[in-house]
């Protein structure tokens, strides 16, 4: 049988090496699961860091964002107003109606042309035939 009275004389040294050797091992044990202050502290450097730069591409990209979105809106101001079918249909048939009044025109000038044309051979001949009853009346004596 186990004689307890021989275990508890020896039970502080058994206490004692599971402690030097056991708690070492526990702490590598652990290490390998926490970081050390310093991995933490490099590992906090690097995240913040990288806070800093992302915060710093996020305001490029709002930038950005804000510039495309300016853009936009002046493209589509200038898209409203650019003329549309209806706009191109309307000044097609406004030409035409204009074509066909300056058709009219031309027509009633032409015809006013050969009016006036006449009209001049009229008062040419009237001036020559008044040119010449009055030289036939200076011929003549009369005053």
């Amino acid at each position: 049988m186990i004689d307890w009275g021989a275990v508890k004389d020896w039970a502080g040294l058994i206490a004692l090496a599971v402690s030097l050797i056991g708690w070492p091992a526990l702490m590598y044990r652990l290490s390998a699961v926490f970081a050390s202050r310093k991995a933490h502290a490099e590992l906090k450097a690097h995240v913040d860091g990288w806070i800093e730069r992302h915060g710093d591409a996020h305001d490029d990209l709002e930038g950005k964002l804000a510039e495309g979105e300016a853009k936009f809106r002046e493209i589509d101001v200038t898209l409203k107003h650019l003329p549309n079918r209806k706009d191109h249909d309307d000044l097609v048939r406004s030409i035409s109606d204009l074509r066909a009044s300056v058709q009219g025109i031309v027509g009633k000038m032409d015809a006013m042309a050969t009016s006036l044309a006449g009209l001049q051979s009229s008062v040419a001949m009237i001036v020559d035939h008044e040119l010449a009853e009055g030289r036939q009346a200076k011929k003549g004596g009369h005053p």
